[in-house]
């Protein structure tokens, strides 16, 4: 199998500083397998797989083009850091990235209607688009991470259709809008963060954040007359953090009628 792939990586480097587009023909291609060998794709290569992607530990992913994918990820290999080709979820079918190590990408982009699950992590550097369907991130341990230099695309933003339904992280400085929603509703929380340590974690949750006592020690000196039942964003600092959080108020999952001079933003601390 090493072999095989030997001449695969040696097409891809002499082919892809020609062609925009690379198809790797693979013998099953329905399953690309790297053992343990390195696969390199340079700039301006894409390789199409049809099929699922499976990296065993021991093995190199050089990605400086792209790797467009219609099946599932297995990542088992040990990333570093990102290359700076982009990783494409291209399927017709719910595709998942799984596997023991956190997968590394420069660029993601998202356009599959039928979705994407993490059962691992992935680590963006890069540009973030939305194309279509849901990012399914449903704990913290396998969470999309934004390093410091990430960002989402401004005009493949998220959206109702296609935004991540779990744990987003981000890390540095700076303001950034949260790509996050419900799986049904886009519901973004930015932070405009002017100290992360080591990253700020959110969640949205069309759910009742939990009975807590109305207390006066807060900024207002009103206590609340309720709470809104049906949603809260869960914004955490891994270890510490400070800046400023804004919440965008569109009367989704809302449980009053009241008008926006009546409302505050409230926190929900120990049982308070």
């Amino acid at each position: 199998m090493k072999n095989i792939f030997t001449i695969i990586i040696v097409a891809l480097a002499a082919l892809s500083a020609h062609a925009q587009v690379l198809t790797a023909f693979i013998p099953n291609p329905k399953v690309l397998y790297n053992n343990g060998a390195t696969l390199t794709l340079t700039t301006g290569g894409t390789m199409q797989v049809n099929g699922n992607a499976q990296f065993q530990s021991g093995g190199i992913l050089s990605n400086d083009g792209a790797i467009a994918l219609t099946g599932n990820i297995t990542n088992n290999q040990t990333m570093s850091a990102a290359n700076a080709g982009a990783l494409i979820f291209n399927g017709t079918a719910a595709q998942t990235l799984s596997g023991s190590g956190t997968y590394f990408a420069k660029d993601v982009l998202v356009n599959n209607a039928n979705g994407v699950t993490l059962s691992a992590p992935l680590k963006i550097d890069g540009v973030c688009s939305f194309s279509s369907g849901i990012v399914t991130a449903a704990t913290t341990a396998n969470a999309i991470v934004f390093t410091t230099n990430a960002s989402v695309s401004s005009s493949n933003a998220a959206n109702d259709v296609s935004h991540i339904n779990g744990f987003v992280v981000k890390e540095g400085a700076g303001s950034f809008a949260f790509p996050v929603g419900d799986g049904t509703k886009y519901q973004t929380v930015a932070v405009d963060a002017t100290a992360n340590a080591t990253g700020i974690r959110v969640k949205y949750n069309a759910t009742d954040a939990g009975a807590g006592a109305f207390t006066t020690g807060g900024a207002e000196p009103t206590a609340l007359a309720s709470y809104n039942t049906n949603e809260y964003w869960d914004i955490t600092p891994l270890s510490s953090a400070m800046g400023a959080v804004t919440i965008f108020w569109d009367g989704y999952q809302d449980a009053y009628s009241n008008p926006t001079t009546e409302r505050k933003v409230a926190h929900l601390t120990g049982s308070n």
